[in-house]
Parts: structure tokens; sequence; C-alpha cells
């Protein structure tokens, strides 16, 4: 399971509704539930997008949800086309793809309609790519996205994944170790020695 982190909850603008729909708070109740709800020791919140269908919880663990997360949805390629725009100059384009993301968050509704999610207009560069960055982390929140989001976002800006990395408490994190998974030693026994471990997890 995905739990959502406080820095998750705190990353979403005032009063955007993805933040309602995507984070399940302790002491909430799931509609048409009514059994007790078995809360992981120290977690106080859930990843409310895998709660239904309550027949797919194990032992009556809502933590331990065996449901299938999204690969892929329209919002993460108008998010993929947005800082691709981006990144080739395309600030226009950039803005076009980012607005329509947070359209239908407002309920399909523009900023003036709905009070909520102002429309983004910065062009700089820098700058946008990182709201398009921020816009990934709410939308795709808790879907799978942002380790491997991270992940290559260290390659744009160097430093920006480890920084974070280390403001969490995680200073034994290394990007040239932890951008790829250990190969499995299994593996490298089978391959009679065409396969070797990746550098750093040796």
């Amino acid at each position: 399971f995905f739990a959502p982190s406080d820095e998750l909850v705190n990353s979403f603008e005032a009063n955007d509704p993805r933040k309602a729909a995507s984070i399940f708070t302790k002491g909430e109740t799931i509609e048409g539930y009514t059994g007790t709800l078995n809360w992981a020791a120290g977690f106080q919140y859930a990843n409310k997008k895998v709660i239904w269908p309550t027949a797919q919880w194990p032992d009556t663990d809502f933590f331990k949800q065996q449901l299938n997360l999204p690969f892929l949805r329209y919002a993460d390629l108008l998010l993929i086309y947005a800082e691709a725009a981006n990144e080739t100059g395309n600030s226009t384009d950039a803005l076009n793809a980012l607005e329509q993301v947070r359209y239908r968050a407002r309920g399909n509704k523009t900023f003036d309609e709905a009070g909520v999610l102002p429309q983004i207009t910065v062009t700089d560069k820098a700058q946008l790519r990182l709201l398009i960055w921020k816009e990934r982390r709410v939308e795709l929140a808790i879907e799978g996205n942002r380790w491997f989001d991270l992940i290559r976002y260290e390659k744009v800006v160097p430093g920006y994944t480890t920084n974070i990395m280390n403001n969490l408490g995680r200073t034994n994190f290394s990007y040239q170790k932890n951008s790829k998974f250990p190969t499995p030693s299994t593996y490298i026994t089978n391959s009679n020695g065409v396969l070797t471990q990746n550098p750093n997890w040796q």
C-alpha cells in the first residue's frame, strides 16, 4: 500500500478537491462500511484511491488492499506533455496542458467558476518546471509515480532529489546507488556470469 506522508498532505493547494479524493484521514468513515477500521500503528493517513471495494481487504484490513492502481491516466499524459513542452521552450503549450489538468480537477470549471486552483500563467522555464512537478505530485498522488519522478528530476536539476531526501532525514540516500534497483543474486547466479550486480550494490 502507499500511505500518504505529511509532506504530501501539505502539498495540496487550499481547497484543492483532489486532496479529499486522495487522502483518507484517521477518524473518517467509509460510505457503506459499518465495520471497525484497523489502522496500522503510527499512521494518520491512508490512500483513499484504493479503499473500494471493501471485498478486496484481506482480513478486513483496509491498509492491505489488493487493488491495481491505474497504469497511465490522461492527466499523466497531459503532464508529460506539459513538462516536455516547457523543456523545449514552448511555455504556451505547457500552460495549456497544465490548465486542462487543473480544469478537470475543479470539476470541469474555470477558476472564475470554481474559485479554487488559480490558472497558472508563469512562463519562466525553471519556475514552470517546478509548478508542473508539483502538479504531478498532487494529481497523481499515491499512484506509484513519485519515486520514479524523483529519480528523473535529479537528472534535470542536480541535487533536487538528494536535497529532498536529506531534508526528510534520509541522510543515507545515495543517488548513484538508490536510483537503480539491485539485481537479485539468483538472477546473477543463474546467468552464469552474464549478469553483474549494479554498481554501489555490491
